[in-house]
């Protein structure tokens, strides 16, 4: 930062220099994420042109606090497991995503849109909703609202 540029002047160069990426990604590979840390091993994690390049296909989202790599290869394989055909929807059991388990899919909101959710299983490969999900695996996972945090989310 120069000491002629105030925070403010900051703030607008680096929102405009990320729309800039963004704006990038979109044109070369047709879609992009954002990871944003929530706190307390959750984060918002979302795609954005999914819903734009499949038509009838809405964009994901992951809310447990996993790995931005992570987080960035499950996005990957369920583009290319739509550009090769593939379509998704809540409620739907996605396999092959990770090794010896499968993935959930919800409807959920991620601002003003609808998203699909993607429900991650306990380390014993058991998803929300089943008896073997242990209570203290992000319970908030599957109800979690990222945009009206919980008081102790937003410490």
């Amino acid at each position: 930062m120069s000491d002629d540029e105030s925070a403010n002047e900051r703030r607008l160069r680096l929102r405009d220099e990320q729309r800039a990426r963004e704006a990038k990604w979109l044109e070369e590979h047709g879609w992009y994420s954002h990871y944003v840390p929530l706190g307390h091993g959750y984060v918002n994690a979302h795609t954005h042109g999914i819903a734009e390049r499949f038509p009838g296909q809405l964009d994901f989202q992951i809310v447990v606090g996993v790995s931005s790599k992570l987080v960035s290869g499950l996005f990957w394989d369920l583009f290319r497991r739509l550009e090769a055909g593939e379509r998704f929807s809540a409620g739907e059991r996605v396999s092959e995503l990770l090794r010896d388990a499968d993935v959930l899919l919800q409807g959920a909101r991620e601002g003003e849109r609808e998203v699909l959710r993607l429900l991650l299983p306990a380390k014993n490969g058991a998803l929300p909703g089943e008896t073997d999900y242990p209570e203290d695996y992000a319970p908030l996972q599957a109800s979690l609202d990222t945009e009206n945090l919980p008081p102790w989310l937003e410490d």
